[in-house]
């Protein structure tokens, strides 16, 4: 007599291939289908509430992005890019002081976080808080000279303050860094009328 298999459920494998198969709908540009594999993946083995909170961010459903992204945090409050994941959420919602005490907690966490100085001071600069905003930037800049996103933040922010020569050189950098941004060469461009 021969002994039945059993159908075991290898969850890593099975997890892999439902990874596999949401970042292909994702690129795709199918994020609610990837949003439904991640519910899947939720429910069978619990975690991946970040990815999903990513997915809901880039729909534009900051709400539910802020929800998974607190359930994530729930799981390691001391993983600092889950916290700037949520802080960018806040940020893309309006709800600027949530993020603002988000990117200073995860700054608390992991100092040499460019992109958390970075988020906190577009959060000030919405808030009109000029010199809070710079000094985020310079920080950012001061830990990763090549980080695009606060030379240009910090250029816009400069110009806005009529500080044309010193916006200038940080559109500049940030153009120079990143030669075909078209949003880039448009501030400069204004700038150098």
């Amino acid at each position: 007599s021969t002994t039945p298999m059993a159908n075991f459920r290898h969850p890593k494998t099975e997890a892999r291939q439902l990874l596999k198969k949401a970042a292909d709908l994702r690129q795709q540009g199918r994020r609610h289908e990837a949003i439904a594999i991640y519910d899947e993946l939720i429910d069978s083995f619990g975690g991946f509430y970040n990815e999903r909170g990513v997915l809901y961010s880039e729909c534009g459903e900051f709400g539910k992005a802020v929800v998974d992204f607190t359930d994530a945090i729930s799981l390691d409050n001391t993983d600092s890019d889950l916290i700037i994941n949520r802080g960018n959420a806040y940020l893309l919602s309006g709800a600027l002081q949530a993020a603002i005490e988000d990117y200073t907690c995860a700054i608390q966490l992991s100092p040499k976080k460019a992109c958390a100085f970075n988020g906190r001071g577009q959060a000030f600069a919405e808030l009109g808080v000029f010199e809070r905003a710079m000094a985020d930037f310079l920080s950012s800049i001061e830990i990763d000279r090549e980080y695009v996103s606060p030379l240009f933040n910090l250029g816009v922010l400069l110009l806005r303050n009529q500080q044309l020569d010193l916006a200038r050189d940080y559109l500049n950098r940030a153009a120079h860094l990143c030669p075909e941004d078209v949003a880039i060469l448009g501030v400069r461009g204004d700038v150098n009328r």
